[in-house]
């Protein structure tokens, strides 16, 4: 068989999670550990894979400069933003 479908039949979500995206969880599970607010988390997870270089190449190459500009201006504010959110509706209650 193809190995790689053995990722994702994993019995458990969790560990199928881990398997795809295992770096990106383990160093911000080690930070909230070590103190970091769920919203600077979340923040980090959703800029991550938005913000790797190859993938900024990509998407310079096929937008152009200026809108390129406007992609990783967006993408910072709404990670910005949903870090907020994500800490004012956690700490609130």
């Amino acid at each position: 068989l193809f190995p790689y479908t053995t990722l994702f039949r994993s019995p458990n979500p969790f560990l199928r999670f881990l398997k795809n995206f295992g770096r990106n969880v383990k160093a911000t599970g080690g930070w909230l550990l070590d103190g970091m607010s769920i919203g600077s988390a979340a923040a980090f997870m959703i800029t991550g894979p938005a913000t790797k270089i190859t993938n900024l190449g990509a998407v310079k190459i096929v937008l152009g400069v200026r809108k390129f500009v406007l992609y990783v201006v967006y993408v910072m504010a709404f990670s910005f933003l949903a870090g907020l959110l994500v800490n004012l509706l956690i700490y609130a209650y």
